[in-house]
């Protein structure tokens, strides 16, 4: 991959199936190498592409998506995902070769783990400005999980962008052993030292290349993120400015406002930079009024025997409204019980009360990931059934708020009064709007970004930082 430049950076693959003698090293598009079949399968461009590559038995699939942004065209991934078909047991090791180079111009800098695996390069070109280019680790086709790998690391001189696979095929050794814990050890080609190519003795370099080998028993996935440094410099930015101008005030000041207070919508950046501190000033702030909040409804929605709770406020005529609200669970016209009477027991009130008992317990964890089921749960089929089945709750545009087969499924509760909670989707098109707004307000803020008022005033609008990490 390149920009449009003819002095860009390049990164590339190649790759090895290890074998007797070393095996071929495919690289470039050769008519000799007699693959089967290769070519990009989805492309429009500009923005994204998967192309899918067949050498004997093993089946290579290449996706890359870029993400504009920034002064410098923004970032990009890539994922190449390997398996073999037709192999016996244990598969043949392959070796897959990620690089980046210059030509001419530009700069590289290694980031290595433990001397053998090249974790990252950070450099800067002309055309790129500052960027980061990361190497994560592989992992089994079908998800996260690690998967064991073999790492080596290739720093050379570069002949020319035309001479990488001369580069990389001189600079193969077979001394590497490749010992995941509990199977047989094999022996691997991989990059080594590079002592120059013999025809190309005393001309000067053209770049510099830096390899990142992986070895690994398919199938597996590696991925490769790219970061533009002019993004990131703006982030930096945006916080070194929030922060810098946080004061200390005391005392009173009269403010002619029609508003009491003005929301600390910046907190929840600095939540984010200093979370120890943020999370002890919410919690001797909250803790109080969350007791207070549950002394309240413990003692004003309590039912007529210990430990049970109705809603209250609920009209017990039963010919003003087909179903009776129910305005304070906030569930305004959910189908409840159509006569209210004080012999109601309502659940999920119920539940509420023992969620906030466990969180306002002394030592106990902290309540969000109980709200959820356990995997194990009995229930847990039901209810995934229930939100997958069509007559029920789902629909292409999301879950409905009433099951379709409810015999309330968006009536009306008074002639005045639609179905609100009775069917329903409360969505609209979020997905679409949250893609293109955060786009905008990463690009820039409102039509030209310019601030407005007293400057500098970068609380709020620090606030983009959590949008480009996507952190709410």
């Amino acid at each position: 991959m390149k920009t449009r430049s003819p002095r860009a950076l390049v990164t590339g693959l190649m790759w090895l199936q290890q074998g007797e003698g070393g095996g071929s090293l495919r690289h470039t598009c050769e008519q000799g190498d007699g693959l089967s079949r290769y070519g990009w399968v989805m492309h429009d461009g500009e923005n994204f592409g998967v192309q899918e590559i067949r050498d004997g038995d093993l089946l290579l699939k290449t996706e890359f998506v870029k993400r504009p942004g920034g002064e410098h065209g923004g970032d990009w991934s890539w994922r190449v995902t390997a398996r073999m078909e037709g192999t016996g047991s244990p598969a043949p090791l392959l070796s897959l070769f990620f690089y980046v180079a210059t030509d001419g111009q530009g700069t590289l800098e290694p980031h290595l783990e433990n001397k053998t695996r090249l974790a990252a390069v950070t450099g800067t070109s002309e055309e790129l400005g500052d960027f980061t280019l990361t190497f994560l680790r592989p992992t089994v086709e079908s998800g996260e999980d690690p998967k064991y790998a073999s790492y080596n690391y290739l720093d050379a001189a570069s002949p020319g962008l035309h001479r990488l696979t001369e580069v990389v095929r001189s600079s193969l050794s077979n001394r590497f052993v490749f010992a995941p814990r509990g199977k047989s050890r094999r022996r691997f080609f991989a990059v080594d030292a590079f002592r120059g190519l013999p025809e190309a003795a005393g001309e000067p370099p053209r770049g510099r290349l830096l390899l990142h080998q992986v070895t690994l028993e398919p199938p597996g996935t590696v991925e490769v993120a790219f970061e533009s440094g002019s993004v990131r410099r703006f982030a930096q930015a945006a916080l070194s400015d929030m922060l810098g101008g946080m004061g200390y005030f005391h005392g009173r000041s009269l403010v002619q406002s029609p508003l009491q207070e003005r929301p600390g919508f910046h907190q929840l950046l600095l939540a984010r930079w200093d979370p120890a501190l943020s999370r002890e000033a919410r919690a001797k702030r909250l803790f109080p009024r969350l007791r207070a909040w549950y002394n309240w409804y413990n003692q004003t929605q309590a039912g007529p025997l210990p430990l049970t709770f109705r809603w209250r406020g609920r009209d017990p005529n039963p010919e003003r409204f087909l179903n009776p609200k129910t305005l304070a669970s906030g569930l305004d016209d959910y189908p409840r019980a159509s006569h209210p009477s004080p012999e109601e027991r309502h659940l999920d009130l119920r539940c509420w009360m023992a969620l906030a008992s466990r969180a306002l317990t002394p030592g106990r964890p902290p309540p969000a990931p109980q709200l959820l089921l356990r995997p194990d749960s009995p229930r847990l089929p039901a209810v995934l059934a229930t939100m997958r089945s069509e007559r029920q709750l789902w629909t292409p545009f999301g879950l409905r708020s009433l099951a379709r087969d409810s015999p309330l499924y968006m009536q009306r509760n008074t002639e005045h009064d639609p179905p609100y909670w009775r069917g329903p989707i409360w969505r609209e098109r979020a997905a679409e709007i949250y893609r293109e707004l955060r786009h905008n307000l990463m690009a820039n803020l409102d039509s030209t970004g310019r601030g407005q008022g007293c400057h500098p005033f970068a609380g709020w609008s620090a606030l983009v930082v959590l949008v480009m990490a996507e952190d709410y």
